[in-house]
């Protein structure tokens, strides 16, 4: 599974940038798909229309979700954490953790007691940088990771804003994915 979500990220992501460069009304083509930048009267969404079925596609929605689909499943795989702890990772879940002996930093990720009732801290591996790759995505231009509120859908409340890595952006504002998709049960 992880080859095609990160290769349904990279595909979404050169046809966002295809279509951004492309006039209103012109067509391009990339990895053998034509398409045609559609006129509108937003800039904020890139349209596109797709003459071999006839549909108009919304580029931006999909590169978000073949992103958020990429990240979820690469946290997963490489920090080992439930779902439930994937949506209650922090801009302050990170820690580094500098060694006594060498002075070598090493990156940890707090999980908060879930399932087992206790804290866990994972060594965040050289490769894992999906995570940075996640702030990069979210982090305002001030350079600060946005605070959202968090709905708990076991326990039904709001927690308070945070700042979560899993959110997502909508025009008025920034939610969780918990708050949207989690079904899950402690």
């Amino acid at each position: 599974m992880t080859p095609t979500v990160d290769q349904r990220r990279k595909n979404a992501s050169v046809l966002l940038q295809a279509a951004r460069e492309t006039l209103p009304g012109r067509p391009f083509t990339v990895g053998g798909q034509t398409l045609t930048r559609s006129i509108t009267k937003t800039a904020e969404k890139i349209w596109v229309d797709d003459p071999a079925n006839g549909k108009r596609r919304d580029l931006g929605l999909e590169d978000d979700h073949a992103f958020w689909s990429w990240a979820a499943v690469e946290t997963l795989r490489l920090t080992g954490s439930r779902v439930e702890e994937l949506l209650e990772i922090s801009h302050h879940s990170l820690i580094q953790y500098r060694l006594p002996t060498t002075g070598e930093i090493v990156p940890l990720l707090q999980i908060v007691p879930s399932k087992t009732d206790e804290e866990r801290l994972l060594v965040v591996s050289p490769e894992a940088d999906v995570l940075s790759t996640v702030i990069r995505r979210i982090r305002q231009p001030n350079g600060t990771v946005p605070l959202v509120p968090v709905y708990d859908r076991y326990e039904c409340v709001w927690w308070p804003p945070s700042p979560v890595l899993f959110q997502r952006r909508f025009p008025s504002t920034a939610v969780t994915i918990r708050s949207v998709t989690s079904t899950d049960a402690r």
